[in-house]
């Protein structure tokens, strides 16, 4: 058996024992881990004629014991901000695999992954996180974690190799990242893209980014004196920064970008001068890696963007009209998840095959959820970009969710688990009620 299965094994057979034990430990250690590749390495067993992969039954594990022990010991006074987005997006997901041109019984193993990552998982952690240790425990984790990932990814750009990750798709059955991205004409136009310990380089870059931006958020918003590991932290951040240019990649920039605003506070000196620092580490770290760095000048110059690639508006135009005339078979409902397996051989496989990546979440959920799923989604983005920061008074929160909504709608986030984003926004909630939930005690 593979080392990397043997160890996903007895991570995943300590953390639930140990939950029964610690169960708010366990639980953020689960989410520090989870997010890497390492726990999608272990596979599926079949329940009933159901495949299902080893990573959703841990979380089903924690989600199951929470309401079974938990629910009564840890539990937010708050009421659960996204209560009505979510329970609108768990009955179009429902719907839409019930009615699923591949039927509920193909469907069902992935509509209960996407309950566990998008909703379930975002409300354990809005009730079990509560106190300021947690998130202390947490940050630090996920601090040793992401340093160890940036300095992996520095020695894959070195090397132009990623071992940890060629085993992960080896056991996983599938083409590895590596040679989807870094063949010789991608090569040409772009170099080596880094994924370092994660799914994918996109995947990466946005994890990086969101640290930069937490541990700006923690000095600079919060005025957090002395953070967790704090000089490990800076230097995780600026490891970030550099390893966010190396996956030759645009959306995790504009992510970046865009949720930096979230720690800007223009009436305070301090604000300045990390911003001056930032922007010093960036011209230092662009004349380095100025010559290799055409992704980032294809921001600013049509005719670099033209050598390097990616979607033009024309294959986007062609994926949406695509789109369109698929879910003529089920406007209201779409085709569902697995939709792509049963078009792809049929006379739809045209259409199917025109779809490509989908980068863009409106229309991966127009054809997979149809125009309710649409719905669903503008419900929850309004959450997370209006309502949420008004009722808790938080524009942070604002900026933070608009750089993942942006970069969602531009392109797709594989490898990127959303539950992160809600361990931030839930953070910040937490802490505008600091009294209340006697947070800073």
């Amino acid at each position: 058996m593979n080392v990397l299965l043997v160890i996903t094994f007895l991570v995943d057979f300590i953390l639930c024992i140990y939950s029964l034990f610690n169960y708010k430990n366990s639980f953020i250690i689960f989410l520090a881990y989870n997010f890497i590749s390492l726990q999608n390495v272990s596979g599926t067993i079949n329940i009933g004629g159901l495949e299902v992969a080893l990573s959703t039954l841990m979380e089903s594990w924690y989600i199951l014991l929470y309401f079974l022990i938990g629910k009564r010991r840890y539990y937010n006074r708050i009421g659960f901000p996204y209560k009505l987005p979510f329970w609108i997006l768990g009955i179009s997901w429902l719907l839409s695999a019930t009615f699923s041109i591949a039927g509920i019984g193909s469907e069902f193993s992935r509509y209960i992954l996407n309950i566990n990552d998008y909703l379930l998982l975002a409300y354990l952690i809005w009730n079990v996180l509560q106190d300021k240790k947690d998130f202390e425990r947490l940050f630090k984790i996920m601090t040793v974690i992401i340093f160890i990932s940036c300095l992996y990814g520095l020695i894959e750009y070195e090397t132009h190799s990623n071992i940890f990750q060629a085993t992960v798709n080896s056991i996983q059955g599938v083409d590895s990242v590596f040679s989807v991205y870094n063949t010789d004409a991608n090569l040409l136009s772009r170099g080596y893209r880094v994924n370092s310990i994660f799914l994918h380089p996109i995947g990466a870059g946005i994890i990086w980014g969101l640290y930069v931006i937490v541990v700006l958020i923690l000095k600079l918003k919060l005025n957090i004196r002395k953070l967790p590991l704090e000089k490990l932290s800076y230097l995780t951040a600026i490891l970030s920064t550099i390893c966010i240019f190396l996956t030759k990649m645009r959306s995790p920039l504009i992510f970046l970008f865009i949720g930096i605003f979230a720690a800007v506070d223009l009436k305070k000196v301090k604000t300045y001068r990390v911003l001056a620092t930032i922007l010093l580490i960036c011209l230092i770290i662009y004349g380095f890696l100025g010559s290799k760095m055409q992704v980032f000048n294809s921001l600013f110059n049509s005719n670099i963007s033209s050598e390097v690639g990616g979607s033009s508006i024309e294959q986007r135009s062609m994926q949406f009209r695509s789109a369109w005339m698929l879910i003529e078979q089920s406007p209201l409902l779409g085709l569902g998840n697995k939709f792509y397996f049963v078009s792809i051989n049929s006379m739809y496989a045209t259409l199917t095959n025109n779809l490509l990546g989908m980068e863009s979440i409106w229309m991966s959920n127009l054809v997979t959820y149809g125009l309710i799923g649409i719905f669903a989604d503008i419900i929850w983005f309004y959450y997370m970009l209006i309502y949420l920061p008004y009722k808790y008074k938080q524009g942070t929160i604002f900026w933070i969710n608009l750089a993942y909504v942006v970069t969602a709608s531009v392109t797709s986030t594989p490898g990127f688990y959303v539950y992160l984003l809600y361990v931030l926004d839930f953070y910040l909630i937490n802490f505008k009620f600091a009294e209340k939930m006697k947070y800073n005690k």
